[in-house]
């Protein structure tokens, strides 16, 4: 029996004719069901909404399990009653159509402010699916899902029994995914082999809707167009991306994903130390570790000194030289990912419809708080070390500001040319390599003979650094000429990078 075969049977005679819950017939993949307790379990929702219920084997099922949590509450909506035998004290039973709007706002009165879950399992066709989800996914809460059963019919030819004449529950799935990048494939949910319900766990992943998004799949032939093209056509809604050049309009685009941007650099964040016994700890073990043995082995071994004050005590070389890593390693992190950023989330690309533009974002916010628990480090050993603070540091969110366009507008211009040049992810780690010992890190500027000194001028990353130690170490204000020329410069970068990023994201999906 081929496994076609195999699928047909087991739907017809086994799913259809022989699993039941309680006595009562419940038209469901058991290894989904499965699944389903698994997410109650995990969310505990106070509603969960059932469209399309059937003899209502599956909405006791929720009922009962509900049972088990004390809590909840299962809203039944159905069109057809005739069969339907499942009275439970959880279960409200609406009678009529998912699409009708006296129904849907029912639905609303009774999920306000609460928890809530919904399996569809109506109409499974792509317009009944496609209204459903337009109807009832504003309900849903955050880190709950909206899952859509029965996709795997779109695997099926018509007359397959399993097959559909049009389009169904997949292609509606990912109509709705370009539209609502608040939500995701939840793929963890199919991990069971067979699932009725393929690209069907579709999790609220942030709050609120967000406006329309782009399909990202253009043929390669126009990407060589897109370079020297109408720029209107490479935009991400249709728009034209030179209203990009004003970086108020990118931050107003950044800003309508910030909730989706918040979550992503959480994950990233907590991503790091995931599965260690200290967690986030390591964020702070790591640099107090690493600044003791700067110290100790600059400090004591070497007796080295900065040269910054006549009284210099034997710990300014360690601190100074780990400020000078902090700033840094924000713009190596962030710089020495960006080849393969896009490559590491082809999903996104291909997948689901997705704001590409925000990896870079929260590549760079990961960065910048693992720099701020590094930050935090310094500052405690400094006060310990002098017992004192200088006043100046309250600046060192200005004084980064340069530092941080410049490295967003590189990282999106790598973001964007690593897809399409794959080996620049070995090319910009030799030149972070060769940067790192070209910056005055473990050396002051002025210990750099007198002909070579145009390197650290020429060097954005020597003139955030020094400034950086001006602030927090030395008291003293950066020379604001260069300041400004510094500002200026790394916001051109940061708008030519972002709108080169918008004008090739286009051309993403035909060659991954």
């Amino acid at each position: 029996m081929s496994l076609r075969d195999w699928l047909i049977y087991h739907q017809k005679e086994i799913v259809i004719r022989q699993v039941t819950w309680m006595g009562t017939p419940i038209f469901k993949n058991v290894l989904d069901a499965w699944i389903y307790q698994e997410i109650i379990y995990e969310i505990q929702p106070d509603v969960i909404i059932e469209i399309g219920s059937g003899y209502g084997g599956s909405t006791k099922y929720f009922a009962n399990l509900l049972d088990m949590l004390d809590k909840g509450e299962v809203i039944s909506i159905d069109i057809d009653r005739s069969i339907y035998n499942a009275g439970h004290k959880r279960i409200t039973a609406l009678t009529g159509s998912s699409s009708a709007p006296e129904i849907v706002a029912k639905v609303a009165r009774l999920c306000e402010n609460k928890t809530v879950l919904l399996i569809q399992d109506g109409g499974h066709s792509r317009q009944q699916v496609s209204e459903d989800l337009e109807n009832y996914s504003k309900f849903i809460s955050l880190n709950s899902y909206f899952i859509v059963e029965d996709g795997i019919v779109d695997l099926f030819h018509y007359g397959d029994s399993l097959g559909f004449q049009e389009d169904g529950p997949l292609v509606a799935v990912e109509e709705f995914l370009r539209h609502h990048p608040e939500f995701e494939i939840d793929s963890v949910r199919e991990r069971y082999l067979l699932t009725y319900n393929p690209k069907g766990f579709l999790k609220r992943i942030s709050q609120g809707h967000v406006g329309d998004m782009p399909s990202e799949g253009d043929s390669i032939h126009n990407f060589k167009n897109m370079l020297s093209g109408d720029v209107k056509k490479i935009s991400p809604t249709g728009e034209p991306v030179l209203k990009f050049f004003n970086p108020i309009q990118i931050i107003i685009h950044l800003w309508q994903y910030r909730d989706l941007i918040r979550q992503l650099t959480w994950r990233e964040v907590a991503g790091r130390y995931r599965g260690s016994f200290i967690g986030l700890g390591w964020s702070f073990i790591h640099p107090l570790i690493m600044l003791s043995v700067y110290t100790f082995v600059f400090s004591e071994v070497f007796k080295a000194k900065w040269g910054m004050e006549p009284n210099e005590g034997v710990t300014a070389f360690g601190l100074a030289l780990f400020m000078g890593l902090i700033t840094f390693n924000i713009f190596s992190e962030v710089i020495s990912s960006a080849p393969s950023l896009i490559l590491a989330h082809t999903s996104y690309v291909k997948k689901v419809v997705f704001p590409l533009e925000i990896l870079v974002v929260v590549k760079f916010l990961s960065a910048l708080i693992n720099a701020l628990f590094s930050l935090s480090v310094l500052i405690i050993g400094f006060l310990i070390l002098n017992h004192f603070i200088h006043l100046t540091i309250v600046i060192l969110p200005v004084i980064w500001l340069p530092m941080m366009m410049f490295t967003l507008g590189c990282g999106y211009f790598l973001a964007s040319l690593g897809v399409f040049v794959r080996d620049l992810g070995t090319s910009v780690g030799i030149v972070i390599s060769m940067l790192f010992f070209l910056t005055p890190i473990f050396y002051p500027a002025r210990a750099v003979p007198e002909a070579f000194r145009f390197i650290c001028l020429i060097n954005p990353m020597a003139v955030f650094i020094e400034d950086s130690r001006k602030a927090v170490l030395w008291g003293l204000f950066p020379d604001w000429q260069w300041f400004l020329l510094g500002l200026f410069l790394s916001l051109a970068i940061f708008i030519l990078g972002f709108l080169w990023f918008m004008k090739t994201k286009k051309a993403f999906a035909d060659v991954i």
